[in-house]
């Protein structure tokens, strides 16, 4: 095909749009009135959609619009290969004059042909832009059905609305919104205001333009009333809110020492409970506090319930026992203290019926041990293999730590430096009325020469209150006594009275 025949064409695509549409803008109703094809929504009445054949009539225009458009578009690329095509002519030509006159008449034709195409599909879009704004004439009115004459336009007609349709979600949670819309039928009806009710504003209420908001659970009815009269409703509902069934403390802490902190975290059951809100409380204030996340601090000594609640009253405890910080400490010292009497010395009193020429065949082996290993320093001026009191006191009092600093003496050493209030010790005998009185770690000591014991205090399996060895008479062991008062009461064999000593602060 030549390029001039590509140009009649494009031509003849333009005389043949005409062609098309030009019968389009004068349509035509049979007698003048509704027609009930093209209901909308369900509805019967032939008025909604308005006049016989008017949607017909739209719905061939936009055909043969998107006809038209899809062969302008094909015809464009055409032109545009056919420039592409000169273009290579041209640049392949090598001179000679013939193949350049060509190639640049190609290019010619096909740049008109181009320019046509798009002359054409502007003249299209204009009369077919014109025709679906026009306003079809004849005496029909939509307001009273139609009726007969001619003459007039409809733009000075009123079109009643017929249908209205509530457009939204039927289902809002409590304190959601959501914007409802309405349809309204015909679309092109003249006065398209509404006004918007709830059935039940204790469920929910409806804003002037459609916004609704879930007040609390049920059912209600959403209204919209045109000024015509016409009515479109929907029901929707607001479901009762996901509320916990239970709530659970997690990672219980049961003891504090006081300062101390810690947090408490909690589950609620389901897990998609809408209201997670959660309330902590304590029992007593003054002993253990709790703050709104849980957070829980030990303030004196004492217990208290820490209670957390769910928004519906769902709850859960646990019970802070609190000790004071100072006797905690002091109670992992008696603890370590106890173990150390526990591996040194045996838990029976055996007398002195042993073979004391071989002492460790008669000494537990931890103290043995703890023995053997201190010889050659702080008791190396003790003898009879460590079978002393004051070897047995000074083990102990070093290696559980009660006192590092005790000193290498005899009784007649230590009750001196035990007097001396620089060292951390006071003298509690006149407190001493029995051995509730007394406390793990207490040293009983003549006031001089003489002998020297430890009270223990109550451990399993151990056979007194009282700890002691014999200078080169017996291995450590529990003492003979149980009670305190016997040494406070009852003068050692040298005369001297014993004298109860406590390390400050234990």
């Amino acid at each position: 095909m030549s390029l001039k025949k590509i140009l009649y064409s494009l031509i003849l695509s333009i005389t043949l749009s005409l062609s098309f549409i030009a019968p389009i803008g004068a349509p035509v109703y049979a007698d003048g009135g509704p027609e009930d094809a093209c209901s909308v929504a369900g509805v019967d009445d032939p008025l909604i959609c308005g006049r016989k054949g008017e949607n017909e009539e739209k719905e061939l225009q936009n055909t043969i619009k998107n006809i038209l458009e899809t062969v302008y578009l094909w015809i464009g690329i055409v032109a545009v290969i056919v420039i592409v095509i000169g273009g290579v002519k041209y640049m392949t030509s090598t001179g000679e004059e013939e193949k350049i006159r060509n190639a640049k008449s190609t290019i010619t034709n096909a740049i008109i042909g181009l320019v046509v195409t798009l002359a054409a599909f502007a003249i299209t879009e204009f009369f077919i832009g014109a025709l679906e704004g026009q306003t079809p004439s004849g005496s029909y009115s939509k307001e009273n059905g139609g009726g007969g004459g001619s003459g007039g336009t409809s733009s000075d007609k009123t079109v009643a609305v017929k249908h209205v349709q509530i457009m939204g979600i039927s289902s809002i949670r409590k304190g959601e919104e959501y914007g409802f819309y309405v349809k309204i039928i015909p679309d092109y009806a003249t006065d398209k205001t509404v006004v918007w009710s709830s059935s039940n504003p204790a469920v929910a209420t409806v804003s002037a333009n459609g916004r609704v908001k879930a007040i609390s659970p049920g059912e209600t009815t959403i209204t919209a009333t045109t000024n015509n009269g016409v009515v479109g409703s929907k029901t929707i509902v607001i479901p009762k809110p996901i509320e916990a069934t239970s709530v659970i403390i997690t990672g219980k802490i049961s003891s504090l020492t006081t300062g101390k902190t810690a947090q408490l975290n909690a589950t609620i059951v389901p897990s998609n409970t809408e209201n997670k809100k959660l309330t902590w409380s304590s029992s007593n204030k003054n002993i253990v506090s709790v703050t709104e996340k849980g957070l829980i601090k030990a303030i004196k000594k004492g217990s208290a319930t820490i209670t957390v609640k769910t928004a519906n009253n769902k709850t859960d405890s646990v019970t802070v026992k609190v000790s004071d910080a100072a006797e905690a400490v002091r109670n992992d010292k008696v603890k370590k203290f106890q173990e150390i009497i526990k591996s040194y010395a045996w838990p029976t009193y055996r007398g002195r019926n042993h073979n004391y020429s071989n002492p460790s065949a008669d000494q537990m082996p931890a103290y043995t041990a703890a023995y053997n290993a201190a010889k050659n320093s702080f008791v190396s001026n003790h003898d009879c293999g460590g079978n002393d009191c004051g070897v047995f006191v000074i083990l102990t009092m070093r290696n559980s730590g009660w006192d590092p600093n005790y000193p290498d003496e005899r009784t007649d050493g230590q009750y001196p430096w035990l007097s001396n209030p620089k060292n951390g010790w006071e003298d509690v005998t006149s407190k001493i009325k029995s051995n509730a009185d007394a406390r793990p770690g207490d040293v009983i000591i003549t006031r001089g020469q003489g002998h020297v014991v430890m009270f223990v205090g109550k451990i399993d399996g151990f056979g007194s209150q009282i700890a002691s060895a014999s200078y080169c008479g017996r291995t450590p062991m529990a003492d003979h006594s149980s009670d305190i008062m016997y040494y406070i009461n009852t003068p050692h064999s040298t005369g001297r009275r014993y004298a109860v000593f406590r390390k400050k602060n234990s």
